[in-house]
């Protein structure tokens, strides 16, 4: 019986067709066997073992390519495989190799299929030397390009090398279609170096992430931070109760301890010690960083002199009680400083580098991000806690640490070259009776070339030299309005490039997005020379923005399983809306999902376009969904890349959507509805729409200039860091325990608990209810429960909807979920949650936070049982109308604090404060920075 397979080839007679279950199959696509049908059953059976190893190895695309599988068989696929020859020749080379290429048949023949008519003597060798050399990226970038460029432009494209792989592994002819719509329109020698050009890109973008990885693999984890903190703080102890019994004979007692004050030569030797171990740290994580990149010989020879400098820094005793040892604690040194000295003396003594003496340098540079962790965070509490220090304490101290002079220090280790002095205008810690210095920028300009450690150049030296340990050129500022130091954020997370934005980390993802463009009706830029030039070009057109502006149709059956499930718990539905939705799928996917024919037919209702994400939120799949009359049947389903699902997601898929009903009930199964006839009586408008006619325009409005207002905009964009820095939509679909979870490494990622707090406060729905016509407000009672986080009643279900409302409610709802999740970490006594406030408080959260501690019988009594006074200055109490405690209810309300049980527990404790946020000076001190601050 003669059988039609992939490319139209139809089987002759004396042929047959074995599909692996041992029988002809009619599933389109599937991998299959073409031998003589007389075969012996043994010959069948070891043709289809080699054709399930080759699909084990190249995936189902490689049987396509006609693989020989000895006795006269070959490999072939039945019709109704996507793609064509050229993807299934790359994919069975990939598996075979170079030294199996014979089994693909005549090489003239293999080389069409890859290079069609371009496909000279030259190409080949190129392609053979790409197979050898295992440059596969170049290879399917050449095959793909092959329809838009020459035959000698090919061969510039298969000498490319570079990347970890700028072209992953997937169909060819998506990435041909892709580049045909882009650089068709081009003059062929303009498409050669805008393609080039993108290599580049790639290329440094990946081995940018390559080296970041190898930076971030190459030191301890994390984890070991704890207790290196608490190896420096038992150091910071000792010092503490060496001052505490100067000068004494004996023991002091506990009240003579309570009442004693540190003097303020202890506060300056303090402030020393931080600048110090700041500067050691520094040079400790630059040497890391440079035996990454150079290798421990060409650390050791290149930063010599600034290990020298270190070295010489810091006194011999302080040293050696860092370096003894501590019962439970770790072993390893208190500060930086001595395992600077250790590469110092290794370098100084010179010598070849053994492997020995290699694993105690990595061994050694391996802590450096710890340390330099360690020294920034005890920089900044003595900085932040200068405030505290009575005036009588401060001037002194001031005016000795301040003035202390690092030109020796900059003389041996000069300046950095991605912060340069004449650009630091920060103020210097000063106090008076003298004037304060201009900033070291303002003295280099006019001669005077003196730093002091007033001018905290050495913290922002510290924590650029800690961003690039972390793969970042430097610390990016932060800048809060204050003044006293420096705000850096060393590790800056990545954002994701949002719609139409370029994607950089494969070739296909970036020309994917300038496809995009070009399918939304924008016109290529004729004389644009680098691929940044041409998505300028294409992102300015005027059509661009036009296409971005309509909803799509949506079937109500998919709308209501939009944000879902599916049955396996994991893998989420999500249904597209919008053009600018399908743009940013097709610039991760890879693939045509947002061309003229899925806009078309999802603008015209024709077809229904979604996506599948996983647990992690990056997105699996995308599908073309159509209905039939009693049911969805499913156009497309392509992986990334347009690659073919996994047949475990394949199946899941196709079971579930074949449970979803084409419409609800009563809407005629998609049937043209019956003709109605008019009676001649007016029928009455529906709850529904009277609500959306009358209040959906002006709310829609307000709910617009308030998601413009730059505090909201600022606000959505911390809340959408928290799902990967996509949008606040994809924050909303996350579980709560997520949420949780992201909010908790959001704080261990540097970011303030009160910036998150500020972003959480931020509510356009309730602000434009606010703006509403009071009138309207009280015709709609039900308008109140628009902000709920629970199922809405009908007739708000439609006004929701309206595009400004929506997106409003989200945001709305995501910063309720936000304070939910932080009044989860408070009971959950989260470390993370406990050192972001304890760093930086601010007196709303701090007394939101402190009202739920007491209500969850948290933490230890900071005032009598049945007080309403609460020490620390300003005096505050917490029956004030007026009050910070008071005004703090609300907040403390969303995150879940009950205010009779909050009266049972200070009548019966006081007021309880978790111990792991006060640090020195106790809830004194931390009431006190929090003082003022929003």
């Amino acid at each position: 019986m003669a059988v039609r397979l992939s490319g139209g080839v139809v089987t002759g007679r004396g042929l047959r067709v074995w599909a692996p279950d041992g029988t002809a199959t009619s599933a389109p696509g599937a991998p299959v066997v073409v031998g003589p049908e007389d075969a012996e059953p043994a010959a069948v059976q070891r043709a289809l073992s080699g054709l399930a190893a080759l699909v084990d190895s190249g995936g189902a695309a490689a049987a396509g390519a006609g693989v020989e599988l000895g006795d006269g068989f070959r490999s072939a696929r039945l019709d109704g495989a996507p793609g064509d020859r050229r993807d299934a020749v790359l994919a069975a080379l990939a598996a075979l190799g170079a030294a199996g290429a014979d089994r693909l048949g005549a090489r003239a023949g293999v080389l069409v299929s890859l290079f069609g008519p371009n496909a000279t003597r030259p190409v080949g060798a190129a392609a053979t030397a790409a197979v050898e050399q295992d440059r596969w990226s170049a290879l399917r970038l050449a095959s793909a390009a092959s329809d838009v460029l020459g035959p000698e432009q090919l061969q510039r494209v298969l000498a490319l090398a570079g990347g970890t792989e700028p072209v992953p592994a997937g169909p060819a002819s998506a990435l041909a279609d892709l580049l045909a719509r882009v650089l068709g329109p081009l003059p062929r020698p303009r498409r050669l170096t805008l393609l080039l050009d993108l290599w580049q890109r790639v290329v440094a973008e990946q081995d940018r992430r390559l080296r970041r990885h190898r930076l971030r693999a190459s030191q301890v984890p994390a984890a070991r931070l704890d207790g290196l903190l608490r190896r420096h703080r038992h150091l910071t102890d000792e010092l503490l109760l060496a001052e505490l019994h100067r000068g004494r004979t004996t023991e002091p007692s506990l009240l003579e301890a309570a009442r004693w004050t540190p003097p303020w030569w202890f506060w300056r030797d303090c402030l020393d010690h931080a600048v110090n171990d700041a500067l050691a740290a520094t040079v400790l994580a630059r040497v890391a960083v440079a035996v990454v990149d150079d290798g421990v010989a060409g650390a050791l020879d290149r930063y010599g002199r600034q290990l020298a400098a270190a070295a010489g820094i810091g006194d011999a005793q302080r040293m050696g009680a860092a370096r003894r040892r501590v019962p439970d604690l770790p072993g390893i040194p208190a500060v930086p400083g001595c395992y600077v000295r250790d590469l110092h003396r290794l370098a100084s003594r010179g010598g070849p580098v053994t492997a020995k003496t290699e694993a105690f340098v990595r061994q050694r540079t391996a802590w450096a991000h710890n340390y330099a962790l360690v020294a920034l965070d005890a920089a900044v509490d003595l900085l932040d806690g200068l405030e505290e220090l009575p005036p009588g304490v401060l001037s002194p101290v001031l005016w000795h640490w301040g003035r202390r002079e690092l030109t020796g220090w900059r003389d041996d280790v000069g300046y950095c070259a991605v912060r340069p002095p004449d650009d630091w205008h920060q103020q210097v810690a000063w106090y008076p009776p003298e004037p304060a210095p201009a900033p070291l920028a303002e003295r280099l300009r006019s001669g005077t070339a003196v730093e002091y450690a007033g001018d905290l150049l050495w913290f922002a030296d510290l924590a650029d030299a800690l961003a690039q340990l972390c793969g970042h050129e430097r610390a990016v500022p932060d800048d809060r309005g204050l003044q006293h130091r420096p705000y850096l954020d060393w590790d800056p997370a990545d954002r994701p490039p949002g719609p139409l934005q370029p994607r950089l980390d494969s070739v296909p993802a970036a020309t994917a997005t300038a496809a995009q463009l070009v399918c939304l009706g924008a016109r290529v830029p004729p004389r644009a020379r680098t691929w940044t030039a041409l998505l300028d070009g294409l992102r300015a057109d005027v059509a661009v923005a036009e296409a971005l502006t309509d909803l799509f149709p949506a079937p109500p059956t998919l709308v209501a399983l939009d944000g879902t499930t599916l049955p396996d718990g994991s893998t989420r539905f999500e249904l597209a809306r919008r053009a600018d939705q399908l743009a940013d799928w097709a610039g991760y996917m890879g693939n045509c999902i947002a061309d003229e024919y899925y806009l078309d037919a999802a603008a015209a209702g024709r077809s229904a376009l979604a996506a599948l994400r996983g647990p992690d939120g990056v997105l699996l799949a995308n599908i073309e969904l159509r209905a039939t009359r009693h049911a969805w049947r499913i156009d497309e389903f392509r992986a990334r890349f347009n690659q073919e699902p996994g047949p475990e997601l394949d199946a899941l898929v196709r079971e579930w959507i074949a449970t979803v009903p084409v419409s609800t009930p009563g809407t005629g199964g998609g049937q043209r509805p019956a003709a109605r006839v008019r009676s001649g009586r007016r029928t009455p408008a529906s709850p529904a729409r009277r609500l959306l006619g009358e209040v959906g325009e002006p709310l829609a409005g307000l709910a617009g200039r308030a998601l413009a207002d730059p505090e909201t905009v600022a606000a959505s964009g911390v809340l959408a860091a928290l799902g990967g820095g996509t949008t606040v939509a994809a924050v909303r679909r996350m579980p709560a325990a997520r949420l949780v979870t992201a909010c908790r490494d959001t704080l261990a990622d540097g970011v303030d608990l009160a910036a998150l707090w500020r972003a959480s406060a931020a509510r356009p729905l309730a602000t434009a209810l606010a703006g509403l016509d009071p009138l309207l407000r009280q015709r709609f009672e039900r308008l109140d429960r628009l902000p709920d986080d629970a199922p809405l009643p009908g007739a708000l279900r439609r006004l929701a909807k309206v595009p400004e409302v929506a997106a409003a409610r989200t945001a709305d709802l995501v910063a309720h979920r936000v304070r939910v999740a932080i009044g989860d970490l408070v009971r959950a006594e989260d470390p993370q949650l406990a050192r972001s406030l304890a760093r930086r408080p601010a007196t709303g959260p701090l007394c939101a936070l402190v009202l739920l501690a007491t209500v969850a019988d948290l933490g230890v009594p900071v005032s009598a049982p049945g007080a309403m006074t609460v020490p620390g200055f300003p005096v505050s109490t917490l029956d004030d109308p007026a009050g910070p405690w008071q005004r703090a209810w609300p907040d403390a309300d969303e995150l879940g604090a009950d205010r009779d049980r909050f009266r049972d527990r200070v009548a019966a404790t006081g007021l309880l404060v978790p111990g792991a946020w006060l640090r020195a000076g106790g809830w004194p001190a931390l009431w006190h920075r929090a003082h003022d601050r929003p």
